[in-house]
């Protein structure tokens, strides 16, 4: 069932690539795209999931503050070797984003409730949570003061909160917080554009992919790969393995691991192509690491359980 969620991903990817190659969509159509992610889907995927979590969950358990720590430790770690190996700074933010922010709510959530249950799913987005808050703060930040060509910390702050995906975050945080009721209208409206989010920006990527992109950037794609599959997850193992005694649940332990250990997030492309990243690098890990879980995620569950 795992494999079947990934070969979906796949499959839309390959969809976009056929449509570009039968030329019913060109290259103009990965802006509109995923500009219609950045700036609408995205948004409202970030306020529903954020609006629905109870975020009372999140103080259930202190493996959520150690996540929260740990993912930024890495990301700085990230950009520490990045810094010393003398990567443009553009590439830089690239590497320390997309190192750490994983497919942790279509492929992480899943899988959290086919392991354990109902209780999966929630510890899972919890965790998604966790990722989308620290991504869309701290590295919508980064991104926006490598694309200013004002540095200044206000000019970049006022960039930020005219951002849609911005309010969605704190709007979802608000409205969880207070436990308001949504209409139902609203609700299933946005939950509607919120579901066309990935298979946009998969179509988009696909639209992107072709044999001589997978060819660029191919040793930066395998050493972000490595860090995405198998530094950051051995990274968040060995740490909160040290801290066992403080984890009051064996399963909330596991599922760390494995939403540490997902694939990169398609939202990276989306990240890419609004800030003028390199995005041969991002479409080739993604591809790379989408293919590497099809293997490493059975493997990671067997480990781990």
């Amino acid at each position: 069932m795992i494999n079947w969620q990934i070969f979906s991903l796949f499959f839309i990817i390959f969809l976009g690539y056929l449509a570009k190659k039968l030329k019913f969509a060109n290259d103009s159509w990965i802006s509109v795209l995923n500009n219609f992610a950045f700036y609408v889907a995205f948004p409202s995927l970030v306020f529903v999931s954020l609006a629905s979590s109870d975020f009372k969950f999140l103080f259930y358990n202190n493996i959520i503050f150690w996540n929260l720590l740990f993912i930024i430790l890495f990301g700085t770690f990230v950009y520490l070797i990045c810094s010393f190996l003398k990567i443009e700074k553009g590439e830089k933010i690239a590497f320390v984003i997309a190192s750490v922010f994983g497919n942790v709510a279509y492929l992480g959530v899943p899988i959290g409730k086919i392991l354990f249950g109902d209780l999966g799913e929630t510890m899972a987005v919890a965790l998604s949570v966790i990722y989308l808050i620290i991504v869309l703060t701290l590295g919508i930040f980064l991104l926006e003061s490598y694309n200013k060509k004002d540095g200044r910390f206000i000019v970049i702050l006022r960039n930020i909160i005219k951002l849609p995906i911005f309010w969605s975050v704190i709007l979802g945080i608000f409205f969880s917080l207070l436990d308001f009721s949504i209409p139902n209208f609203l609700f299933s409206g946005l939950k509607m554009i919120a579901y066309t989010a990935s298979p946009v920006a998969l179509f988009s990527l696909g639209i992107f992919i072709s044999f001589n992109v997978l060819k660029e950037k191919t040793l930066a794609a395998i050493f972000l790969s490595s860090l995405k599959m198998i530094i950051f997850p051995l990274f968040l193992f060995l740490l909160l393995y040290s801290l066992r005694v403080n984890i009051k649940n064996e399963n909330f332990f596991i599922i760390s691991i494995l939403q540490a250990a997902m694939p990169l997030a398609v939202t990276n492309f989306v990240l890419a192509e609004k800030y003028n990243l390199n995005k041969s690098l991002i479409a080739n890990s993604i591809f790379f690491t989408t293919t590497i879980s099809l293997f490493s995620i059975p493997l990671l569950i067997k480990f781990l359980t």
